[in-house]
């Protein structure tokens, strides 16, 4: 059994919806885009040639307008809906306790208390600074590394590979 007492921080919340998003980009989704906007170039240049030269103009205007309301996206406005989050929910931002044993994982605050046996996650994900245990493709528990000796990252690891928990 181990237990872990601690406290979410900002960038814990950020690090880890900046990977859970991060994931949701898979390759295979950016080369569908990136075929998809080249296919949009070539018959935007076909048509230009046989109808009206501005068009092609106008497709590339259009082109770097979408590729910057996406930088704008990725760099402004997801940080900023990320931040917002952390501090309208309450929870995120409570003293909390972590046991974890064999039946799974109890997380408790001021608030609430659950247990969430392993074979509940559906899949994880981890990297230098955070692990992610996810009950759906959506919602995940998040555990700052910060807060982990190798001892219990192993452990958790262990528990969700002995329940057949994929990882992400």
């Amino acid at each position: 059994m181990f237990e872990i007492d601690g406290m979410y921080e900002l960038s814990d919340y950020q690090h880890g919806n900046k990977r859970h998003a991060a994931k949701q980009w898979s390759i295979r989704r950016v080369l569908v885009l990136f075929i998809l906007v080249l296919m949009a170039l070539g018959l935007g240049y076909i048509l230009s040639t046989l109808t009206n030269p501005d068009l092609l103009l106008w497709l590339v205007l259009f082109l770097l307008a979408l590729a910057i309301a996406f930088l704008i996206y990725t760099f402004v406005l997801f940080p900023a809906q990320v931040k917002k989050i952390f501090y309208q929910q309450k929870e995120l931002s409570l003293p909390f306790h972590m046991k974890l044993d064999e039946k799974g994982l109890l997380f408790q605050n001021e608030l609430s208390s659950s247990l969430r046996p392993w074979n509940l996650f559906t899949k994880w994900d981890e990297d230098e600074k955070i692990m992610l245990l996810y009950l759906n493709d959506m919602m995940f528990v998040m555990i700052p590394k910060r807060m982990l000796t190798d001892e219990t990252s192993a452990f958790i690891q262990a528990q969700l590979k002995s329940n057949n928990i994929p990882s992400k």
